[in-house]
């Protein structure tokens, strides 16, 4: 996602929650990917 673009503030919202969760949300829902 460029960076330089306007995002609506619903869009801002879910990048930052993203951005602050991404850890937690690829433990959660992606783990099984590092094990092929």
């Amino acid at each position: 996602w460029p960076t330089s673009k306007q995002h609506s503030p619903v869009s801002q919202v879910l990048l930052d929650h993203i951005n602050s969760e991404k850890e937690q949300i690829i433990k959660e829902n992606f783990e099984w990917y590092q094990f092929f």
